[in-house]
């Protein structure tokens, strides 16, 4: 039997009492960070053991783990390495897209307050993962998405967040993709992997981070700009 790692937002951790109850009544091993990690222990560093030695992840899907960067950063470490084996769980009405493209993809159990099946649901996903196989995943949605989506979705899972965010700064106005780079080393390295794999085009005559003031408070619309694949990436980005 498998153990979960729950993803959540600490804004959330009452309303996660019942989904907490739920398993441990069903004797199913979970990771919790609350419980899991000591004060002495390094924060990332002991989430990503509890990653690594769970076989399942749990998130629980509200406005405030939407717009939490750890749950998010957790989520894509879970797209990539337990793929398959993901349960997400609605605690409060919100878009699964804003997590991840791909969210829309897994079928999640409904735990909103006017859903009155959702109990049974995470019963059955708590005994899917307590039977399964190795090789068990959830079922997907209904809903399926396009050639062009599933597309972005996989280039999504593989650029790095950090890129993804030079993608955010570029589609919003001029001055708002003004950033103040501390090292212009590494804005050279991941801008010039953005216009490789075809996401940006170099400005003309455009130099990045090529002296030692460069890179350092210039706006991203003077030395690239966004090709038509990387302007679809940016506007699905969460």
């Amino acid at each position: 039997m498998g153990s979960i790692f729950i993803s959540y937002s600490r804004s959330d951790r009452a309303a996660i009492g019942g989904i907490l109850s739920e398993l441990n009544e069903s004797s199913q091993p979970y990771w919790l960070d609350e419980s899991d990690i000591l004060p002495t222990m390094q924060f990332n560093d002991r989430i990503l053991d509890g990653l690594a030695a769970c076989q399942w992840f749990l998130i629980v899907m509200t406005p405030r783990s939407a717009a939490s960067e750890y749950v998010k950063d957790e989520l894509h470490w879970a797209l990539t390495n337990r793929n398959g084996h993901i349960i997400p769980v609605m605690l409060e009405k919100c878009d699964p897209a804003t997590f991840h493209l791909r969210m829309l993809r897994i079928q999640y159990v409904n735990l909103t307050p006017d859903n009155k099946d959702g109990q049974f649901q995470l019963q059955r996903a708590i005994r899917l993962v307590q039977d399964a196989n190795d090789d068990a995943s959830l079922p997907l949605n209904n809903q399926r998405m396009d050639g062009a989506l599933e597309m972005i979705s996989l280039l999504l899972t593989f650029i790095p967040r950090y890129h993804q965010k030079h993608l955010c700064n570029l589609l919003a106005e001029p001055e708002s993709g003004r950033q103040a780079y501390v090292g212009c080393r590494s804005l050279r390295h991941e801008l010039r992997d953005l216009c490789t794999w075809g996401l940006l085009n170099r400005c003309p005559d455009a130099k990045i981070g090529e002296q030692a003031r460069d890179g350092l408070g210039f706006s991203l619309h003077d030395v690239v700009v966004l090709t038509d694949l990387g302007r679809r990436l940016a506007s699905h980005v969460s």
